[in-house]
This record gives structure tokens, sequence and C-alpha cells, in this order.
């Protein structure tokens, strides 16, 4: 009987014929059932089969359709039961044939031959379909139930459930455990004695891998699952372990497996929520607590019953691990509540949970800063739920287990937040005592502090900055502590002076430091409430002064600093309202006047006294001041001679050369020294610097004096070095084109012309600037140095020149003076240098005249940059701009350079190599997706073949996809060298046809090619189209499957079709209108006021550079044409040769020229050329047209147009040239097979390949792959390596190429001239693919 006729009808009386119908249409039922019900017995046998013998064939599809036909009728069985006899007991057997059907699959399952991620027999629906349909079946209120969970019981139904479930895989383990559960409830109901024993046995049977399965999928990173969905599978589990388990062992059990699940769970996993791992924690506190809770008041919990055995379950089970290397920050941070329950509950102390954490190296650096910040707050969260006692002894158990080596920032940020807390708790210092001994974190930070400076190690610099601040501006401030300030500084100053085995620079830079921490700390005395110690507070101080006859801890000048700041320290106090006693007056009175300590000058030390005294609240000023008088003694310093002249006499300075350096008393400074007769020198360059001493640009002077006959200036030290040094720094990647290094170095320069305009308004000429005499500050900010040879209002002192940065009329007339010109020239000079290498020699470079310009290697250097150089470089000193006029130039602004290169689109990547992963990426997407009809092609008309087949329109699976390419009249169909070949064969002939124009110097052997005009290629609108379409998509094909493309366009075409180049009339005019010269024009010279002419200098240069190999000569000439001369006071620009220039202009252009009239104003000659060249090369004759189509090719429609938005057009042609072929990048894609036997013959092909030209490199790659070029990764796509492959004998063979398989096959060559010349032989072969 079949599945319909074991539902119900409707049951109406039927006779005569309606009656034999309908007992027709029951016998065919009837047999379609039996033939259902043997289908079912015979997919039983195949399964059970299939568990047995793995390699058994069945068809499985038939196999996973009957389960889901066994799913529809059992629940059809449900809804609607039979009942007549007959029917029933037909029902009643084929639940009897599913149930067996079902528990085959069941085994086969429980045999662990599931496989994850199958849709079929083996998978997850299949999974949920059968453990539903048995549910369903055993569960079913219905007669039927009863009688088949009879059958269940006697297959051992519960147990093949259980093996199976623990072999399903994740996605449908909720809803196994869920039906496992249900299925054993009603097992296990009424079960007493040996059946509930057996029901044990069963349960007992899968409970260990069940579990194990489920912590398997918690710990799982790819896990899908979330807690709530384990949290779900415990509840089922605990509930169908409750049907043979008693309740206190079923909540143990629960309460481990939830332990270890939320443990697991806490892992960061990229495909769930962070706020899982939140959950997770949650979880784990939740059950820690409950268990805690029924430890202490409930029943006995076995292992689980006290804190000490859920303290060795936590170092156990790794948590605290876990939680540190692979959590997330928030998950991290999260754990506070963990941590409050375990305090809380007695788990762990908090001296148990620092170490604890320490252990896994919360505290060291090792870990990374974010999760030891997340951390760290974590624990300052627990403490700031927790007693004061508890941030007490975490603070004292961190501070035991931190070593100054081994502490961090976050450590240091830790320390001081656990301070904090304690104070905010209550935390009281002794008030009877000055001492710093009990106030926590205080000592700590000072003494790392001292230890920190000492250590020569500049990556510490930072970090010890931050634990100052952390001091003196977050701890310090506390109200609490306002009674340890002098103590403070006391002590800070005191180590300070500790140099006890120190170098130099150590014992300077740690007093410098200390001595800081000091002045910070008694600049808070003004703000704070400290009367008790008011009194004390200078008596506290000068504890720290040394005796008298004490040895200098320091060189002189750090001995001033560290004495100048505790003078400033006693004056924050005493400003403050501090009283000084008659005691502490002497004291300072017979170290600072009567005998001076330290070896310091009198002079010094009592100006100290009196800065004192000044500083001091009224009635301790008196009490300073009453045993002396006040004698100021201001220096003038009007003019030079005068300051010359008063320069006092001073012991001469240690280690002091002419460009020596030594301390002062805030930061360093240089000491610059003149002999007897270099006087002038020196005044003409104390009055440069008088008289621009307001420029932040120029050195300032600091002061002069004179020992043993010399005149010495001191200037500020500049951390920064000169030009020269950071140009050898910042010079490689500079001239590698690295954008950073550009900007930066721009950035400087800019500064630089400011400052030589300021000191040209100010009527004074350098005379010397070279980048020697450019020096930096510690943040770069230039500053000119090195006055000697200045001039001030025209007169100065007789020069020397400075090679290779002297102006050419400097050099040709030993009379001449320097000026504004020349200096201009000289910076100049030095920022060719800064730009285009340290080693040019800029006089070297011969000026042009034809051209008008120098010869200098400006190349790779930005367009703009470049005619900057040009003019200031100029040979004519009446030609070159003035130093404000540069300051205005477009060069100087970085977002020129910025937009030419592609990089104002924010991203971090090359776009060049954001390009190349995207073309891999949809190389790996379309692998393996294979036209199955060949492509036939003949090897001459491979262009048209494709160009006619409306490729450009073809789906994205079709074009990118694997091709199967024939080649009329040869044999063979290929899947990988054919297709390559085909490639370069569509862009060899697309050079040779007339869609393309073709430019180049002659002999030169380099084209480059621009789009023709439509009429002269004689195409059609749509064929034009299709044509560019076309060649758009085999573009895109070629870089996705090769990564570049055997194509020599102009990069220009590439911004045109990119939209980078903006339409320049006629392309511009509205659709459907006609083309009108003089309507162009018009639209041109809006254009103009539009786009300005900075827009258009820039925008020649640029095309100028793209063309340099072929018209740019031309061009440069008609430039150089231009003159200039003042006519009633005003600057006329003229043209010489105009007859000429228009001739070899285009009619429009030229049209341009005469509408402009004589006088060309501003760019107004730029904008005629660019036009020109736009005309020539770029646009009209429906170039645009086939730009749009190109566009549309090479972006599949618009689909793929992100791949190129961000490349601009030099950076297209540079990813389809590929990388430069050298052997050094050749040998590296080749892997030689055999490797060993033929050592001799690898090395004889090594050294051959090395002697191969940049052309022969091409020919070999083009001859064993089909395509000539490499990727600009160096690499063949995906990593393949190209074989070459030693075959024995036939030494009389050329070398063959099997270019679908990658293989070379060489004979075994025992010479390696005979290699060299064969290897020659075969790759200059006409048709290479033929050899193979």
């Amino acid at each position: 009987m079949g599945l319909a006729a074991l539902i119900p009808g409707s049951g109406a009386d039927e006779s005569g014929p309606a009656l034999r119908v309908r007992q027709a249409a029951a016998h065919a039922r009837a047999a379609v059932g039996e033939e259902e019900v043997r289908e079912f017995v015979n997919a039983e046998a195949q399964l059970r089969a299939l568990a047995v013998h793995p390699d058994y064939h069945t068809d499985e599809d038939r196999l996973f359709q009957l389960l889901s036909i066994a799913s529809t009728a059992v629940v059809d069985l449900e809804r609607s039961p039979p009942e007549e006899s007959r029917a029933l007991d037909e029902a009643q057997r084929l639940l009897s044939k599913i149930l067996g059907f079902c528990t085959a699959w069941l085994r086969l399952a429980g045999t662990g031959r599931l496989v994850e991620g199958l849709d079929g027999l083996r998978g997850c629906i299949a999974s949920e379909l059968v453990f539903q349909t048995v549910a369903a079946v055993v569960t079913s209120e219905s007669g039927l139930g009863a009688s088949m969970l009879l059958a269940f019981q006697e297959l051992e139904g519960l147990s093949l459930m259980g093996k199976a479930a623990c072999n399903v895989e994740e996605a449908a383990l909720v809803l196994a455990l869920r039906k496992l559960r249900v299925v054993a409830a009603r097992c296990g109901a009424g079960r007493q004695g040996s059946s509930a024993e057996s029901m044990m046995r069963s349960i007992e049977s899968f409970r260990g891998n069940l579990l194990e399965r489920v912590q398997l999928f918690a710990g799982r990173r790819e896990r899908r699952l979330g807690v709530p969905q384990f949290k779900e599978i415990v509840g089922d589990i605990a509930g169908l372990l409750g049907e043979a388990y008693p309740s206190n062992q079923v909540f143990e059990m629960m309460c481990l497996l939830s332990m270890q699940l939320s443990v697991a769970l806490i892992t960061y996993c990229p495909d769930v929520p962070d706020a899982d791992s939140l959950e997770a924690v949650e979880w784990l506190a939740s059950v820690l607590r409950t268990l805690l809770d029924k430890g202490g008041a409930g029943p006995h919990l076995g292992l689980l019953s006290s804190p000490g055995a859920l303290r060795e379950w936590l170092e156990d089970s790794g948590f605290w691990k876990r939680l540190v290397t692979q959590a997330s920050c928030r998950a991290q941070q999260h754990a506070h509540q963990l941590m409050t329950v375990l305090l809380s509950g007695g788990v762990l102390s908090s001296s148990d949970l620092v170490v604890a954490l320490a252990k896994e190296g919360v505290l060291s650096r090792a870990l990374p800063p974010s999760c030891r910040a997340a951390l760290h707050g974590a624990l300052l969260t627990t403490a700031s739920n927790s007693e004061m006692e508890v941030a007490l002894d975490m603070f004292s158990e961190v501070c035991s287990l931190l070593g100054f080596a081994d502490i961090s920032s976050e450590g240091i940020h830790l320390l001081t937040r656990l301070n904090l807390r304690a104070l905010d708790a209550g935390y009281l210092l002794n008030s009877a005592s000055a001492s710093i001994d009990g106030s926590l974190a205080v000592p700590f930070l000072l003494q790392y502090l001292q230890w920190g400076y000492r250590q020569d190690s500049a990556d510490l610099l930072g970090q010890l900055d931050f634990a100052s601040r952390c001091l003196t501006r977050v701890l310090l401030p506390h109200p609490n502590l306002a009674i340890l300030l002098p103590a403070v500084a006391a002590q800070a100053l005191s180590s300070a002076s500790e140099t006890g085995g120190l170098s130099r620079q150590a014992a300077a830079r740690c007093n410098r430091a200390l001595c800081a921490v000091a002045l910070d700390a008694a600049a808070l005395a003004p703000s704070m409430d400290y009367s008790q110690l008011q009194m004390a507070s200078p008596a506290v101080l000068l504890q720290a002064m040394p005796r008298v006859g004490s040895a200098p801890p320091f060189d002189f000048e750090n001995t001033e600093y560290w004495l100048t700041s505790l003078v400033d320290c006693l004056s924050a106090f005493l400003s403050a309202g501090a009283d000084i006693g008659s005691r502490e007056v002497g004291l300072l009175w017979s170290r600072l006047v009567v005998r001076p300590i330290l070896g310091l000058p009198a002079s010094f030390t009592a100006g100290q006294y009196f800065k004192l005294a000044f500083l001091a609240q009224p009635a301790a000023a008196a009490t300073l001041l009453a045993p002396f008088l006040a004698a100021p003694n201001p220096r003038a310093s009007e003019d030079a001679e005068a300051l010359l002249e008063r320069a006092e006499m001073r012991p001469k300075p240690g280690e002091v050369s002419p460009l020596g350096a030594r301390s002062l008393r805030r930061g360093k400074a240089v000491v610059k020294s003149y002999g007897k007769d270099e006087k002038e020198l020196c005044l003409q360059e104390l009055r440069a610097l008088l008289k621009l001493k307001t420029q932040q640009h120029v050195i300032q002077l600091l002061d002069v004096f004179k020992s043993e006959g010399l005149i010495y200036l001191e200037f500020p030290f500049c951390a920064g070095g000169s030009m020269h040094q950071w140009c050898q720094k910042v010079g490689p990647p500079l001239l590698r084109g690295d954008p950073d290094a550009f900007v930066r170095c721009l950035a400087i320069w800019r500064q630089i012309w400011q400052a030589l305009s300021y000191i040209h308004l100010e009527l004074v000429c350098h005379g010397d600037l070279t980048l020697d005499n450019m020096l930096l500050t510690a943040d770069h900010h230039p500053v000119l140095t090195d006055f000697r040879c200045s001039t001030v209002a025209g007169h100065g002192p007789r020069r020397s020149l400075t090679p290779d940065y002297a102006a050419p009329e400097l050099e040709a007339d030993a009379a001449a003076v320097p000026s504004e010109a020349s200096d201009v020239y000289s910076t100049g000079a030095a920022m060719a240098k800064a730009f285009l290498g340290l080693d040019l020699d800029v006089a070297s470079c011969p000026y042009h005249p034809t051209r008008g310009q120098r010869s200098l290697p400006d190349e790779r250097t930005d367009v703009d940059l470049a005619d900057l150089l040009q003019h200031v470089l100029a040979e004519n000193p009446i030609a070159r701009p003035s130093a404000a006029s540069v300051c205005s130039h477009r060069a100087l602004d970085p977002s020129g350079f910025l937009r030419r290169r592609g990089l104002l689109t924010g991203q971090k990547r090359s776009p060049s190599q954001a390009f190349l992963d995207a073309a891999e990426a949809l190389r790996e997407e379309y692998r393996g997706r294979r036209m199955e009809d060949p492509l036939m092609f003949s090897r001459e008309a491979v262009f048209d073949a494709i160009a006619s087949s409306k490729v450009g329109e073809w789906r994205e699976d079709a074009l990118l996809g694997e091709w199967r390419v024939m080649l009329n009249e040869e044999s063979g169909v290929d899947g990988g060298g054919l297709r390559r070949e085909v490639v370069s064969l569509f862009f060899e002939q697309l050079e040779s046809s007339s869609l393309v124009m073709r430019t180049g110097m002659e002999g030169s052997g380099v084209t480059t090619l621009f789009l023709n005009e439509r009429q002269r290629a004689d195409r059609s609108p749509q064929q034009w189209r299709q044509s560019w379409t076309a060649v758009g998509a085999m573009l895109l094909r070629a870089l996705v499957h090769f990564g570049n493309a055997p194509l020599a366009f102009s990069s220009a075409v590439f911004d045109c079709a990119l939209g980078r180049i903006c339409r320049m009339p006629p392309d511009d005019a509205p659709a459907g209108e006609e083309e009108d010269v003089q309507g162009s024009i018009e639209r041109l010279l809006k254009l103009r006021e539009e786009k300005g002419d900075d827009w258009a200098r820039s925008e020649l240069l640029d095309l100028l550079r793209r063309l340099r190999r072929e018209k740019e000569a031309g061009y440069r000439w008609m430039l150089a044409q231009r003159t200039q001369e003042e006519r009633n006071g005003l600057s006329v620009n003229g043209l010489e040769s105009r007859e000429t220039i228009a001739a070899m202009l285009e009619p429009q252009s030229s049209l341009f020229l005469q509408r402009l009239g004589p006088e060309l104003q501003g760019a107004a000659l730029e904008w005629v050329l660019l036009w020109d060249l736009y005309l020539k090369f770029l646009g009209g004759g429906d170039r645009w047209l086939a730009y749009d189509a190109l566009a549309e090719g090479f972006s599949a429609h618009g689909r793929r147009l992100e791949m190129w938005q961000a490349l601009t057009g030099v950076q297209v042609v540079e990813t389809l040239e590929g990388v430069e072929l050298t052997a050094a990048v050749v040998l590296p894609n080749l892997e030689f097979k055999p490797g060993y036997g033929y050592e001799t013959q690898i090395q004889y092909f090594r050294n051959v390949i090395e002697t191969f030209s940049a052309e022969e490199l091409s020919m070999f790659l083009r001859f064993s792959t089909g395509i000539g070029r490499l990727p600009a990764s160096q690499r063949f796509p995906a990593g393949q390596k190209l074989s070459i492959r030693f075959m024995p004998d036939h030494l009389e063979h050329l070398p063959s190429a099997h270019t679908c398989f990658w293989v070379v096959d060489v004979p075994p060559y025992e010479d390696q001239e005979d290699l060299a010349q064969k290897l020659r032989l075969a790759i200059a072969a006409p048709q290479p693919f033929a050899l193979s």
C-alpha cells in the first residue's frame, strides 16, 4: 500500500462504477507501497554494508532522497494516523522499515563516516532528517509509537543514536542532542531495575565521546556556535544524563562541563561576535558562584566541593594562559567579574591572582600592549570593587614581581591606578613624617626613573617619560600626597647627583630627567594644602645640597643645571608662602656666596641666590636679602661692534672646535670660534644675525665671549644634524620613489625657501648656502647657519666659493658680490642634490640652449619639482625666480605629486600591489571553470577573430575561465601554453593594426602606442567600440591569468580611460553639436579660467615627460622661444620664431595662438602647447568613444572598476610591463629536475641565463611559457615554477618547451658554449610554440 493510501480519505460511500474505480486505484497504490517498502529494506541493507565496508559502492544521492521521503511520510502519518485496521498494519510495517533504515544510518554515522561540509547522505541535512524522523517515530502519541519504541529498544537504538550524535557536524549538534534527549526521556519512562541499568549502559556507551565532541567544537577557532547554543547543549545533556544518573552527580558533571566549555569559548574566533566571549566569561563566573554557594551550604559536591579544588582546577585547565594569550581584549577586560568571584569566594587571594597573571606574562613586555592594558584594567576594576586591603595586597605583589628591566608602560599605569585606588579608599600617610617610604608607588617610580635614565637605550625614553608623567601629573596631585612634595623633590635631586660609575652622557641624561621631576613636584606646591610642612619645606629640600668641598658629580654645564633646579624648587615653595629660617639662610649663604659648592663660579651661584630672594614672598625675601645689595648688569647689544667690544673674558671651554658642542643650562649649544685674523668675518656674521634675530629659521645667537685671543659665538644645538646628514639617511628611499620620504623632504624645503625669502626681504644675502649650512632641529625644522660670507645691503667681505653650489656668475667674476639670484641658485643646487642624489654635480650638467634647460637626471622625480629646479638653476640670473616666487610655486605643494602617484585615496597598501592581489583573487575564483568547446583561431588572425567574437560582451566566467584553444593547421588542443600564446598574438597584432598610432624615436627600438582616430582606422562607430571593448576585455584576462600583458600603450591612454585626464575641446562639446574650431577655442578659454595656469603647466610637463622618447624636444624648443621684456615698468611676454612655431602646431592650436595675440600673458604658451599635444595624441576623432569602450572592457562592464580606480596611468603601464627582466629575477622562478646527477649542467644553465640580455630573457620566457614577461611581483601567478628538465641522450637536439606544463626539456650538453648556442637558437625560432 502506498504512502497516500495510509492517510484516510473522505469516507464517502461509493458503489457501481465509482466503487470499481476506487478499488482499481487502491490496487495500484498497494503495488506502489510494496515497492517503497522494498526500497527502504534495500536501502537499509546498503547502509549496513557501507558501515562495514567504506569502499562499498552505492547511490548515495538516492539514499539521501529516501531520508527525505521517510521524514515526510512520518510527519504525514503523525498528522493523520490511519483508522482502518489494514491501513494501520501497513503503516506499522512502513514505519518499521523506515526505523530500520534510520537506525542503519545511525550505525553508519556512529562509525565516523560522516563528512563535514557535505550536503548529501553524509552531511548536516541528513543528520537533522534522521534525528527528527527517529524522534517522531519513537515518541509518537499514536498507537504506532509504542510498537516502534519497542522495536527501537531491541535495536539498541538509544546507543546508536548517541554514538551518531558524537559524529554529527557542528551545525546539526544542537538539534541532534535535543532529539536525543526527547528519545531518552521516552525510553526511560517508567523503567526500573534491570531496565534502568540497561538505560545507563546505553548512555554510558557514548557519554564520554559526546562530552569530548562538544568540547572539541567549543575549542575550534572556526566554530560557528555561540555561548547560548552551548548552554542549550549543556541543558540537553543534563536532561539526557538525568534519565540514568543521580541528580547531584549530573549537577557536578554539568558544572564541570560548563566550566570546560566556557574556558574554551573565551578564545577569540573570527566568525563569532566578540560579545560571545564576554558571555563565556559571565557563564564561567556564574557557574563558579553557584558552586561556591552550594559548596558552603548545599550537598557534598565531590571534586568541586571546595575553593581549593576550584583553584586546582583553574591551574590544571590552563584558564589563565588561555585568557591571556587567546582571548580578545574585551573578554580580558570583562574578566574582572570572574576575578571578583574568585576573590570573594576565597578561591584566590589577591596575591595569588596577581601571581597567576604574572606567570603568563601580564606584567612583562612580551605581551601585546592592548592585551596588557585590558588585563590591567580588569585588575583595576576588581580592586575598585573590593576592599582597600585587596588593592594594597595587589600593589605589594605587583611591586615585588615587577623588575625594572621587564616593566612596561601598562605595568606603570597599573601601579599608579592601584595606588590611587588605595588613596581613594582611605589610605593615609604618616602625617608626622616627611618620608616617602610609605607612599606606595612614589619611591618605586623614583627608583625606576633613576635606573632607566642610567641605561643607554633610546627605546626606554618614551616609557620613562610616561612613568614621569604618572608620578608628577597623576599621583602627586592627589591631596593625600601633598605632604610628600618637598621630600619627593629632595629625593629626585639626590638621585640625580648619584653618578658613581656612570658615563658622562648617562650622568647628564639622568640629571636632566630627575631634576625635571623635582621641578614638577615643586610646581604643584601653590595649588596644594600642605600647611603642616610649610616651615619644613626648605629644610627638607636643603638636605639634598652637597657639602662645601664636595667634588662636582657632573661636568660644568650639568652642575649648573642641577643647582639651578634646586634653587627653582626652593623658589616654588617660597613663592607659595613657605617660610625659611635663619639656619636655612645661613646654609644657603655659606654654600652659594661665601664658599660656592661644586666648583661653580661665585657670579653664577650668587645670581641663583638673588633669584631665590626675588621670587620669594615678602617675609622670606626680606630674610634672604638682608645681608646683600642687588645690582643688575644688563648687557646692551645694539650693534655688532659694540657687542664684540663688550664680550667678557672666560676660561677656555673644554673640547671646543670651530663646530664643537657643549651643554648649557637649558639644552645643548654649539660654540664657533674665530681667530684674530677673522674678525671681519665674525663681525659680518654678527651683523647678519642681529638683523635676522626674529626669523625662526635662522640660527639664534645666544652669547659672545672671548678666551685666549679667540672670539666665540654660542648658538643653540640643532639635534637633527645637517641637511647633508639627513639626506644621507633619507636619500636612498627618496631616490627609490618613496612618497613618504618625498613629502617629508618637500616640507623641509618649503620652510628653507620661506627663510631665504625672509632674509632677502631684510636685504641680507647669505652668500654660501650649502647642505652643510642648513641644520635641522630635533623636530626637523630647518635653520640657516654660517653667515660669514653674507652681505647686508650689498656690503660684505671677500667671499670664498663652495664648489658645485656657487652660481655661474660668481665663478665667472671674482669681483662679483653675492646676490639674491646667486642665493637662489645655491639653494636650488642644494635642493637638486637632496632630491636627485648627493653625488650630483650640478655644474657638470650642461645647459642646453635649444631646450632652455639643464640636463638634470630628473626623470624619476616629480614633474613640478623638475620644473622648479630648472627655473632656479637657470644659467642667466635674470631668468631665475625670486625666493618669494619660489615659495608660491606649485612644486612645494605635495597634493599634485600625490595625485599623480594615486596616493590621495587613503589606502595603506601600494595601489599596484592591491591591484595584483585583486587579479590573483579573480584567477583563483575562476580556476577550474573550463570552456568545453575549444576556440579555433588562425595564427595570423587572432586579433580579428577575438574582436569580431564580441569577447567584451561575454559573461565574466567565460571571459576569465580556462579556455581551450586550437590554432588552425597546428595539432593539439591546449589549456595553458596556447592560451598564453594567443594572448601574445592578440596584442602583437593589435600593435600592427590601424587601431593604434605608433610613436617612437627612429632606431630606438622602443614604441609607444596611442589610439588612432576612428576615421583613419576605417571603422564604423559600432566596430570601433566593439574592437576597443575586446581590447579591454583581453587586457583584463591577461592581467588576471598572467599578472602582466605585452602591450605598449602610453600611460596617458589609461589615464584617459580612467577619467584622470579631462576632456578638452572638441571632445567636451555637448552631444549632437557639430565640431567648430572657434567654439572649441572659446571653450578652451573658459577651461583656462576654470583650471588656472598652474594646472596647464603641470599637465603639459606631465605629458611631455610621457613623450620624452618621442616629441619632447620640439615642444621644449617652443617653450624656450618665450621672451620677457619691460614696457612702461611692466613685464611683457613675447615669442620668437612665431611663424615657425605656428607651422609646427596643429591647425586648431595654431589658430588659438593667433587668437591670444602677440603678448602671451601668464601660461598662455603652455595652454597652446597642451592643446596641441592633446589634439595630436589624445583627443578628437572619436578617441573618447574608444577610451570608454576600453574601460568598459577591462572593468568587465563596471563590475571590476574598483580594481582600477586607485591606479594612475603610469602604475597601470608599470603593471603591464611587469618587472624589469634580469637573471636575478628570472632564476628564482626556475626549478631543475632532477636536482641530482646533473649538477654540472644545472650550473651551465644558470651561467648561460646570467649572460642573457633583457630581450633574450623575454624571448626565453616567451619560448617557455607563451608570455615574455614576469609580473611586478617577480614571480609567476600562484608561485608556479618553470621546470628545466634534463633528458638523457639526444645531445644533437635543441631544447624544447612544453608550454602547457611549464616544462623545458634540455639535453645534458657537456659544454657550456654548446648549451648557450642551442638555447639561443631554440628561443629565436619564428614560432616558439610549434617546438613543444
